[in-house]
């Protein structure tokens, strides 16, 4: 699946609205990497960075100046990690 229609997919699955901490009901128009996309967090996880589970629907208004989500633990990630390469494997 591409990018933009992963965009569209986890936009429209959560009913099209910002997900930032505020709750602010804003039509979502951009996606948020949870877990920053660094070039570290690219070599550790690079199945989970760029999955459904680490991307948030935002507004671009909320992604430039509201707090965002708390980061996940790295143990949380090595768990959905391991998952995705498990499933990969299948």
């Amino acid at each position: 699946m591409n990018n933009k229609d992963m965009k569209f997919l986890l936009i429209m699955g959560n009913g099209g609205y910002c997900k930032c901490s505020n709750d602010c009901n804003k039509i979502a128009t951009d996606i948020h990497h949870i877990l920053p996309n660094t070039k570290t967090n690219k070599k550790m996880f690079p199945l989970f960075l760029e999955s459904p589970f680490n991307k948030l629907p935002i507004n671009n208004g909320c992604h430039l100046t509201k707090p965002l989500p708390k980061k996940p633990s790295y143990l949380l990630c090595n768990i959905y990690e391991k998952y995705l390469t498990e499933l990969k494997g299948s």
